[in-house]
Order: C-alpha cells, then sequence, then structure tokens
C-alpha cells in the first residue's frame, strides 16, 4: 500500500486516539501501570515514527510540486497537508521536550526537605496499591536530590506549632491536596495530590514540629508509580512552601 499524506494522517489520529483511551483506561483503573506504560509507549514510538514520516514526505511532496510548477496540484491538497504537518511537528516538540526533562533531571521519585531525619508515612501505607513504589527511603537519592534541587530546604517559622499546623493544613487544601490524615498531636498531616492528565497519585506528608523561636515544617513528596517523577515531587514541595510563606 502506498502511503499519501491522507494515510499518513490516518496514522496519527489513530496513535492520538490510542494515547486518549489508554489514558481514560487507566484513570478507570482497567489498566495496570504495566500495560498502560507500554501501550503508551508503544503509541508514542508508532506516532513519531509516523511523523517523521509525514514530514518526509511533504518534503518530497512540495519539492516534485516545485519541479512541476503547476498551480494547480499545489491548492488541492494544502489542507490535508497543513494539518498532517502541524500534528507531526507538534508531536515531535512534544517528544524533544519529554526527552528533554527526562535527561535534565535525576531518576527519582522520592523528594524531602530532610533527609536525615526523614518524615515518615501513616496512613498512606493503608491506601498505596501493590504496584506501587516502595516508601522505604534509599540512602542513594539524597546526593542527587542535593545536586538537582539544592533549593528543597526545611522552612522555618516563627508561628507557634498550633498555628504552624493550622497554616500548613490550610494550605494543603488551598492548593487542592486530598488531606487524609490529620494529626495535630503528632504534627502529621498526610495527603495525596492527583496528576490532572495521566491520574497519577503521589503521597505526600507535612511534619511539623516545634522548635527555637517559632516552628519548622518539612515535607516529604513520594511517587506511587515510575522510577523519574520528572521534577513534579520537588516542585510540588517547592510549590507549597512558596505559598505558605
Amino acid at each position: 500500500m502506498k502511503l499519501d499524506i491522507n494515510h499518513l494522517l490516518y496514522w496519527q489520529g489513530g496513535c492520538l486516539l490510542l494515547i486518549a483511551f489508554t489514558i481514560i483506561f487507566y484513570r478507570s483503573e482497567i489498566l495496570s501501570f504495566k500495560v498502560f506504560g507500554a501501550l503508551f509507549g508503544l503509541s508514542l514510538l508508532v506516532w513519531f515514527l509516523v511523523a517523521v514520516l509525514t514530514l518526509l514526505k511533504l518534503c518530497a511532496v512540495f519539492y516534485q510540486q516545485l519541479q512541476a510548477s503547476t498551480q494547480s496540484s499545489l491548492v488541492a491538497p494544502l489542507l490535508t497537508h497543513i494539518v498532517a504537518g502541524l500534528l507531526a511537528v507538534v508531536f515531535i516538540a512534544l517528544i524533544a521536550n519529554i526527552v528533554y526533562k527526562v535527561k535534565s533531571v535525576p531518576r527519582i521519585h522520592d523528594i524531602t526537605t530532610d533527609t536525615h531525619n526523614i518524615p515518615l508515612f501513616k496512613k498512606a501505607l493503608e491506601q498505596r496499591g501493590t504496584e506501587s513504589n516502595s516508601l522505604e527511603y534509599d540512602p542513594d537519592v539524597v546526593r542527587q536530590q542535593q545536586v538537582a534541587y539544592p533549593y528543597i530546604q526545611p522552612l522555618n517559622s516563627s508561628l507557634s506549632i498550633d498555628d504552624a499546623f493550622e497554616r500548613a493544613l490550610s494550605v494543603s487544601n488551598a492548593i487542592g491536596w486530598k488531606v487524609h490524615n490529620s494529626n495535630k498531636v503528632e504534627g502529621i498531616i498526610e495527603a495525596t495530590d492527583t496528576s490532572k492528565v495521566f491520574g497519577f497519585v503521589d503521597d505526600i506528608v507535612i511534619r511539623v514540629t516545634q522548635q527555637e523561636g517559632g516552628s519548622r515544617i518539612d515535607l516529604r513528596s513520594v511517587s506511587r508509580v515510575g522510577r523519574s517523577d520528572l521534577g513534579a515531587n520537588a516542585a510540588r514541595i517547592k510549590g507549597f512552601l512558596s505559598t505558605y510563606q
């Protein structure tokens, strides 16, 4: 079968639909993370190959038209060419951005403001599935975190421990985290944050402790699935601390 621009456009549309249904089925818990990852990765690979073929085909078509110098043959398929070309360029740009993110951040998914006295989860242990990453802290990530995210540090506050706890709880709710454990006596708040597109759930624990002159707030954010979080957990902690201040 000869692949023309229309065929390649159909292939791109098919890949887009497959990605959309894969995300929907994963969010609906029909697919496991492993199956989702395999289908999503396959879809991206096929779409990338089709996108490259589309751009090559477009170059060949326009070159032939310029050689023929016929205006009639140039106008008729113009809309299809533009749509196919735009889809291909947007997708390749998206892939390039993903590759850049993967290369620019360490392959870790457990970030904390205190790498010596790690904030510990309690209720999250009951909610995480069998496919979830371990909550056992890996000391090997300390150096990687310090190099990639040196700004992830504890927050020292002049507020009393009670006021600091209430402030942390208020900020958690305000930024859309789902709080499922709030223990003022222990100074612990546990919550989850779900990504908007893929529905990935990450666990967060906030620890508020008393210190001289006020209180100290520490956080830990851990992805349930995936080896690399693409910087999401560090960005989440940074956003919380910025809002808190």
